[in-house]
């Protein structure tokens, strides 16, 4: 069933008149004062689509994981970032078509009204959010660089360590000569063995503190709101810690808009391509298409009528695909594969455009 959405619905309310409508193609120079012009709507397409990028960092201590900690397994080996297509959507809205374009003449044409920033006819219920002005803004600027540092915190205890080491020199004592120690003293960095070593014993020692906040080891019982706050925050130390050992996962998300105004001579357009390693881009990896299923049978176009001229639209489907991969079906009113008709209004009377049905409703 096609959702509510699609549906684009015209309504005239029909003032009384003693003179014949008339309606024509426009003509600029032959526009009459008092006469009115108006589009038929054309459909066009807005694609959204969504993509979430996985970043993969390793651990500065995860060759000494099994070591300290007994980890073997899940652990990042090196850094790396995949993407994937997370959400995909298909939105139709309307813009006025040029090569259908008309004059409303020697009638009484106050009941034309029309949709913003457009010259297609104004309905009761009609969705705003359908038309030009509040179509998605297309973008495909991408993921920005955030410059995220993953381990920033590596240890509670100093990055550098005062570290001694001896020498002997030979000296004379008493007509003797003898070898005295000498100690030399110097502020040096920790290397990486010995900061992943803290921070295993780092920890075991936070497990140990909540195992001893559980079981009441001493004699301290923190309310429930308490004990679930102190249980979070350890939780949050040991995994941020662990992290240094396992590696680190970080996920966003971006989307990307792409619009299309399909036609008889363009049923399809390659929108961008996308790679797992690269996500959406503009010449590598999988073609991202936009191609729509359409009635293409001809129809004779109405120029002169005694009477509104409308657009029966045709309901096709439109497919997105990652190159053979559907990724999503959607069925709209296609006002460019659609046929000419012609409705005359009657005395007092209020006409409703049922654009699924392609036909009036007459109340």
């Amino acid at each position: 069933m096609i959702k509510k959405i699609f549906f684009v619905v015209i309504i005239f309310t029909l003032l009384y008149s003693c003179k014949t409508i008339s309606v024509s193609e426009y003509n600029a120079k032959e526009q009459e004062t008092g006469n009115v012009d108006y589009y038929l709507p054309k459909t066009a397409v807005a694609i959204k689509i969504k993509v979430e990028r996985t970043r993969f960092y390793k651990g500065p201590f995860s060759d000494y994981s099994e070591t300290y900690l007994g980890i073997s397994d899940n652990i990042i080996e090196k850094n790396s970032t995949k993407y994937k297509i997370v959400q995909s959507e298909i939105k139709p809205y309307f813009v006025n078509d040029d090569s259908a374009h008309f004059t409303v003449n020697k009638g009484n044409i106050s009941f034309l009204t029309f949709l913003n920033n457009t010259k297609i006819i104004e309905g009761v219920n009609t969705n705003e959010s359908l038309f030009e002005n509040n179509v998605y803004t297309p973008q495909v600027a991408g993921f920005e660089d955030d410059n995220f540092i993953p381990f920033k915190d590596r240890t509670v205890k100093p990055l550098v360590v005062e570290k001694s080491d001896t020498t002997w020199k030979t000296v004379l004592i008493d007509s003797i000569f003898k070898r005295v120690p000498k100690i030399n003293k110097a502020i040096a960095p920790r290397t990486t063995k010995e900061q992943a070593y803290l921070a295993s014993r780092f920890i075991l020692k936070m497990r140990k503190r909540r195992l001893r906040v559980l079981t009441g080891m001493d004699d301290i019982y923190p309310d429930g709101k308490a004990m679930a706050i102190i249980m979070k925050k350890l939780d949050e130390m040991e995994n941020r810690y662990l992290s240094l050992f396992t590696g680190l996962v970080k996920k966003d998300t971006v989307e990307y808009i792409f619009t299309f105004i399909p036609d008889k001579n363009n049923w399809t357009k390659q929108l961008c391509f996308f790679d797992k390693k690269k996500g959406i881009n503009n010449n590598s990896g999988n073609e991202i298409t936009i191609s729509v299923n359409s009635n293409t049978s001809e129809c004779n176009k109405i120029t002169k009528a005694k009477a509104i001229v409308y657009k029966i639209p045709d309901i096709s489907e439109v497919t997105l695909k990652n190159n053979n991969n559907v990724l999503l079906t959607k069925y709209i009113p296609l006002y460019q594969a659609g046929c000419y008709s012609t409705f005359k209004p009657g005395k007092n009377t209020k006409a409703v455009f049922d654009i699924t049905k392609g036909n009036f409703i007459v109340k």
